[in-house]
């Protein structure tokens, strides 16, 4: 509707690969890596899958979590 601004905060130094989705409000944390094709709310866990299920990082902190 417009009225709502939800922000997606990104700190320095911080890989986001091709393919991710950030659905915000998110804060990624600095020195976070984000694997290719994942998908990140604010309600993720700090450990997740990949959906091939290899490992990835996910950011250490995240907005509303």
């Amino acid at each position: 509707d417009g009225s709502k601004v939800s922000r997606t905060v990104i700190d320095d130094n911080t890989y986001v690969a091709s393919g991710s989705i950030l659905v915000a409000p998110l804060h990624v944390s600095a020195n976070s890596q984000i694997a290719p094709g994942s998908v990140l709310n604010p309600n993720n866990n700090k450990s997740s899958a990949h959906p091939d299920g290899t490992p990835t990082q996910s950011p250490t902190k995240q907005g509303g979590a």
